[in-house]
């Protein structure tokens, strides 16, 4: 009965509705009527006007009629949280003001725009009412919301005394496409390379607002990857990509591009770290000179590429650090470190319910401390999942009215405040939503944007110090141990080839800088790491066929007539470049009087005979004397062979014991036949006088 009841009350609900509300189209929406905004203006000054374009959209199969859109404006929010549940979840405060536009019908599949317009006086906003209030945009019929959004107004003074210094750091990166043999898979540079990509878009932007005090943090290993593609490149396929085609342009038109932005004087450019690299596993496994290379190396490289010097000293950690690595890279030359919220814990709880300084003291287990830049963990999740099923405009709106809310939790503060505005770095924030946050901050009295070293410089530094978390979740994301240790064996191949080359080659450059590349955390999933493993095993096998080129030539046994003499040797090369190798010998049955080893130069097809003096220590044996040919390092042993030599000479010392001996034994054999006659004849006389007759 229960039941019935409950079905019988919901066909009455159901019947009572508006016969409209009923028309549901396949995303859930009454009516199939959705809300869209294609333009707003919230950032309000005394005098100024709130402005929102609205398009409104019906996707249903009938006309929808008796539409209007319906704006609240709510309580200004008293704190972050307050702000977020406000315009992520929907919770708004009380009423504090309202209006409405009438729509009349749209039919379907049609849609409308409207423009709603409002001074501060019309919102109810005066002297005083300075915040941040969240707003809702309705389109209803007939009293009930069809869609709705949620974004906020910013209302200010139109001068502040000490505005909120903003950062905003944009990390310019994608994916390594340069593959072992030098050819290049185009789809995982697309974001760079095609027209609509999401880092072409972003770049475009950013030389549409030149003068903005942004900091952008630039790979060189992309900048490096695409100059190369500009002048024509081989596909993963094998096809050639002349310079005229248009990914090779579109390479080049980057590569020039990022020159531009680097000339820039109102902006500031830093390196990521070639790769960026994986310092943590890369210190872990005793390549600490490989992740101070990184930061080097991607000053280095950058520099050269775009003609501009990033700003020294700059460290962006990919993936959070650990103390040992904390303490390479500081004495590397990294004098600024920037690290997410996530990486970081507080050695005491905070003595105030503010949002932190972006500047942080770092307390390393060494008891020294560091400077530490801090982007805000709330902004760097919100640019990291961009506008979702917002417009980027909205999404700013959103973002630009939480930094505002920071400013707000102390209008009047005389400390010097601040905010580090910047995704993870391998992530590319929407273009769009980029370009809006910065228009946004641009008009605004209460921030002022500012360059990394700005907020480094210019913000007051956070009073609780803080120290490095990284915890068994972190060091399980790593490149491999087994991976890290191919990699400083190919590292060794490497030092050792770039030696054994004679002649300049380009080679080794090319090697280091796959090496460099293999290093990258873009490597950490599995598909990643099959391909960096490519790279790894590429450089090895270079090494190793320039060994396979050095040959020892075997020969006949060598025989000394002597004590000692010359033992000849024969090495060849095959190589198509001259060498650089030296060569030693050794055995436990032979003293070199010479050196033992002895450099030289092999000319590509030629055979060369060494000859090293030996000593017999045991003459007249027969024993191998043992080959090493080497780099000029000693670190890669390229040939090793044995040279049998044999000694029939006899040392004089044995000749002298051996006479002595001989001569012992005859004066023993004389004296002891003379004293057998001498025994022999006294019994002869004995017997002569025992037999006389007397």
């Amino acid at each position: 009965m229960a039941g019935m009841a409950a079905l019988a009350l919901a066909a009455t609900l159901a019947s009572a509705a508006p016969a409209g509300a009923q028309e549901d189209d396949a995303t859930g929406r009454p009516g199939g009527v959705s809300l869209r905004v294609t333009g707003l203006r919230g950032m309000l000054l005394p005098g100024g006007r709130f402005r929102a374009r609205l398009r409104v959209v019906n996707d249903g199969s009938v006309r929808a009629s008796r539409l209007r859109v319906l704006a609240t404006l709510h309580r200004r929010t008293i704190s972050r949280f307050d702000y977020q549940q406000a315009v992520d979840v929907g919770r708004v405060g009380g009423l504090w003001s309202s209006f409405s536009e009438d729509l009349g019908g749209i039919e379907a599949g049609g849609s409308r725009t409207v423009v709603v317009e409002r001074s501060a006086e019309q919102l109810g906003l005066g002297p005083g009412d300075y915040g941040v209030y969240p707003l809702r945009l309705q389109v209803q019929r007939d009293g009930l919301s069809l869609d709705d959004v949620t974004t906020s107004v910013v209302f200010s003074p139109a001068r502040v005394e000490e505005p909120l210094r903003v950062g905003v750091l944009l990390p310019v990166d994608e994916q390594p496409g340069r593959l072992a043999g030098g050819r290049y898979r185009v789809d995982h540079l697309r974001s760079a390379v095609d027209a609509e990509g999401r880092l072409r878009r972003l770049v475009d932007g950013l030389l549409a607002r030149r003068g903005t005090p942004v900091t952008t943090a630039h790979s060189a290993l992309l900048v490096e990857q695409l100059d190369d593609m500009a002048d024509g490149f081989r596909r993963a396929n094998g096809s050639r990509m002349v310079a005229d085609a248009p990914t090779a342009r579109r390479a080049a038109r980057f590569v020039r591009e990022m020159r531009t932005l680097t000339d820039d004087p109102a902006a500031q450019q830093i390196a990521l770290t070639y790769g960026p690299a994986d310092l943590v596993a890369l210190t872990r496994g005793g390549l600490e000179g490989e992740a101070i290379r990184s930061l080097t190396e991607g000053n280095r490289r950058l520099e050269s590429l775009t003609g501009a010097r990033p700003a020294p000293g700059v460290l962006w950690a990919p993936e959070g650090l650990d103390d040992q690595t904390l303490a390479t890279m500081l004495a590397g030359g990294a004098d600024t470190v920037v690290l997410s919220d996530d990486s970081l814990g507080t050695l005491q709880p905070p003595d105030q319910p503010f949002t932190p300084s972006p500047v942080r003291l770092l307390r390393t287990d060494a008891g020294t401390t560091v400077k530490v830049l801090v982007p805000d963990p709330w902004l760097e999740d919100r640019l990291d999942a961009g506008p979702g099923e917002d417009a980027p405009l909205v999404a700013a709106q959103r973002l630009v009215g939480e930094v505002a809310t920071v400013h707000f939790e102390q209008p009047y503060s005389p400390r010097r405040r601040g905010l580090l505005v910047a995704p993870t770095q391998l992530t590319t924030p929407h273009p769009e939503m980029i370009d809006e946050v910065a228009r946004r901050l641009a008009r605004v009295p209460w921030a002022r944007q500012v360059t990394l070293s700005d907020v480094a410089a210019g913000v007051d530094q956070e009073r609780t110090p803080v120290r490095l978390e990284y915890d068994a979740d972190d060091a399980a994301s790593e490149l491999s141990p087994a991976y890290i240790a191919s990699l400083q064996s190919a590292r060794r191949a490497l030092g050792s080839l770039s030696s054994v080359l004679a002649t300049r080659s380009p080679a080794p450059d090319r090697y280091d800088r796959l090496l460099l590349q293999a290093a990258s955390v873009h490597y950490r999933p599995i598909g990643w790491t099959r391909q960096g493993k490519r790279l790894v095993r590429a450089v090895r096998s270079a090494a190793a066929e320039v060994a396979s080129a050095v040959d020892v030539v075997q020969g006949p046994s060598v025989t000394l007539t002597s004590i000692e003499g010359q033992v000849p040797v024969t090495v060849r090369s095959t190589a198509p470049v001259p060498l650089h190798l030296r060569m030693r010998v050794q055995s436990p049955r032979f003293r070199l009087v010479g050196p033992s080893v002895q450099s030289f130069t092999l000319r590509p097809g030629q055979s060369r005979t060494l000859a090293f003096r030996v000593r017999a220590l045991a003459p007249g044996s027969t024993y191998p004397l043992r080959v090493l040919v080497q780099d000029p390092d000693a670190t890669l042993r390229l040939a090793e062979a044995s040279v049998v030599v044999r000694s029939t000479a006899y040392s004089v010392a044995a000749l002298v014991v051996t006479a002595g001996a001989a001569l012992f034994l005859l004066t023993w054999w004389v004296v002891d036949r003379r004293r057998r006659r001498e025994r022999a004849a006294l019994r002869r006389r004995r017997r002569r006088h025992v037999d006389s007759p007397v």
